[in-house]
């Protein structure tokens, strides 16, 4: 079942990034679509959202993981895929937190 196992991955991987963010307080979320969802920092201070993706980016690039605004999952990503990625994504947030990024 292929497409359904794409809307599986992506809701697995918007689940665990949203708890993650939720948990450390961090304004962002994933947005849309399970396959196709969308990354997206939501801080009150609108202009430097594009900033925190930046940093975000190279947060989980040195954890191992490439992102895109979009997030597209494919089929040959296993649920430990997912949950390495979301791992890496919730270090990374810690990491940022740490070092003051969101005020």
């Amino acid at each position: 079942n292929v497409i359904g196992t794409l809307w599986a991955r992506g809701e697995q991987l918007h689940k665990g990034f949203n708890a993650h963010a939720e948990r450390l307080g961090i304004p962002a979320s994933f947005r849309g679509a399970g396959p196709v969802g969308q990354l997206a920092f939501s801080h009150p201070d609108p202009k430097i959202n594009g900033g925190l993706f930046l940093k975000f980016n190279g947060e989980v690039l040195k954890r191992g993981v490439i992102i895109y605004s979009v997030c597209y999952t494919n089929f040959s990503h296993s649920e430990a895929d997912i949950d390495e990625t979301v791992a890496a994504m919730g270090d990374a947030l810690e990491a940022m937190k740490k070092d003051g990024a969101f005020g």
